[in-house]
């Protein structure tokens, strides 16, 4: 389960937990990993489109719709005349769902938040990232319109298909309509990077607000003896940079000795890591793909530290809260609002992004390691918001973007 999908199954219980009558709307079945628990709340489903799997025809009609989907809006409209809310809360509604959402709760005078897990209303990509060149991109961050629809397409920066990058111009342009012109729709950022991006995009700043997401310290202690491992634990894909990270490992071989990596995940570039590991020869590399969450959670726990080396501009990773919770250090890329998760040489450090970077940083951490356990959970509570803080500022939030005090929300 993704960190989107990790904060609003959270979200959702909280809320219940608080009082207050929730709905969900979303697709099912879910494309990967398991439903959303989502406890006693009131479930509206839409069909999920998959794009690459069945006859051309229905492939086409699928692509069509996740431009825009009159189907969801209905379905949309339908959910808020029955349930009523006070406010909807918009969480990654990009092509399953489509601008439709959004033009539903317009119609039907509910306020609206948005939390921007992904670049999606400054990128069309939606990671400033160019699957085509493998690198960040910013290219569409403050340009103008006819830019915006032009580069994905000259670039082919959505999956490297001229075919997925012309979707996703068209769907980039059908969506701004809706979003950028509600000026009502207020925006959260869970990292101060992501405001910055949106800011540089031209986005209404008395639209925007900045709100770490919940940390919630593991109330497991971590293990009082290491195990000499350093821990990646995340998706395999080029723009998580573990190539970066495993040709580091390969340079620092001396100074980590008797260190092992552990590299925990799958994905798409799963099987040209461990081509590359074979290559190079690394030792005391151990690819373990994934685990589940308790077998994540003792890996973890073992470990010296984790190891975060993504190439793109993460926004703010439940894989690092995860450690850091843990009382588990971090080394963080200097990329995107990684830096801003770790109070650097106290909960972790903050690399900057190259081969040599990371051979450095492997080979300090390893002569002078980071405290771990208790020392890092202690400065997690007191410099970062707890799962009750967030939840406080949050329905602050709601209360704002409704114009009545607190209170009002419906229990």
């Amino acid at each position: 389960m993704g960190g989107v999908e990790t904060y609003v199954e959270w979200l959702v219980q909280a809320l219940q937990r608080g009082g207050h009558g929730v709905a969900v709307l979303g697709m099912a079945p879910a494309v990967d990993g398991r439903p959303l628990d989502t406890g006693s709340a009131r479930q509206f489903h839409v069909p999920t489109r998959a794009y690459t799997t069945g006859s051309w025809p229905s492939r086409a009609r699928d692509a069509a719709a996740s431009v825009y989907s009159w189907n969801v809006g209905r379905r949309m409209a339908n959910a808020l005349q029955e349930f009523a809310p006070d406010i909807v809360h918009f969480h990654g509604t990009c092509y399953q769902l489509t601008s439709s959402v959004v033009h539903a709760a317009q119609r039907a005078g509910v306020k609206r938040l948005a939390t921007l897990h992904e670049y999606k209303l400054a990128c069309a990509n939606q990671r400033l990232w160019d699957d085509s060149r493998q690198a960040p991109c910013t290219a569409c961050v403050g340009a103008k319109a006819v830019s915006r629809r032009v580069a994905p397409v000259r670039r082919r920066c959505i999956k490297s298909s001229l075919g997925a990058s012309v979707i996703g111009s068209v769907e980039d342009g059908v969506a701004s309509l809706a979003w950028r012109r509600d000026e009502d729709l207020m925006l959260h950022a869970p990292s101060q990077f992501m405001l910055t991006m949106m800011t540089r995009d031209g986005w209404n700043a008395r639209r925007l607000f900045h709100l770490d997401l919940p940390w919630d310290v593991d109330s497991r202690q971590a293990s009082a003896v290491a195990r000499n491992q350093y821990l990646y634990m995340g998706r395999l894909a080029p723009e998580k940079d573990v190539e970066t990270l495993l040709r580091a490992w390969g340079i620092s071989a001396e100074d980590t000795a008797g260190y092992e990596l552990v590299i925990a995940g799958d994905g798409a570039a799963s099987v040209s890591l461990k081509a590359l590991s074979a290559d190079l020869r690394l030792k005391r590399v151990r690819f373990v793909g994934k685990l589940d969450p308790d077998e994540l959670r003792r890996e973890l726990q073992v470990s010296t530290a984790t190891l975060h080396p993504a190439a793109w501009y993460e926004n703010s990773p439940m894989a690092v809260r995860e450690s850091l919770s843990a009382g588990i250090p971090a080394l963080v890329a200097r990329n995107g609002g990684m830096p801003e998760l770790v109070d650097d040489g106290k909960t972790g450090r903050i690399v900057n992004h190259s081969v040599q970077g990371w051979a450095a940083a492997l080979a300090d951490l390893t002569a002078n390691p980071l405290p771990r356990g208790e020392r890092v959970r202690e400065q997690v509570r007191v410099s970062r918001p707890d799962a009750a803080a967030h939840l406080d500022a949050l329905l602050d939030r709601y209360e704002s973007c409704r114009g009545v005090t607190r209170g009002s929300l419906r229990p």
